[in-house]
């Protein structure tokens, strides 16, 4: 039988301090950037409140996702108008 799996040590996810946060959600949004090739517009939910990109339904949606509002990223395709 697999009896050690069960009694090897239960491996928790390792706490990141706010500023270690910040790095890799800051580092997301500059590889959303870079995917996108400047044709969207990658910000947190937050930035998007009250702009003209995202309407006041369209935010509450994402919002009523349960991720946060600071550190849930949305990208928004940029119209080209060439």
């Amino acid at each position: 039988m697999h009896w050690d799996e069960y009694e090897r040590p239960l491996v928790y996810p390792t706490v990141m301090s706010d500023q270690e946060k910040a790095a890799i959600f800051n580092q997301r949004l500059m590889e959303l950037n870079e995917e996108f090739g400047g044709k969207g517009d990658a910000r947190p939910l937050i930035a998007f409140r009250g702009s003209s990109f995202m309407s006041e339904s369209l935010y509450e949606m994402f919002k009523s996702k349960g991720g946060s509002e600071e550190f849930t990223i949305v990208v928004c395709e940029r119209e080209d108008r060439g």
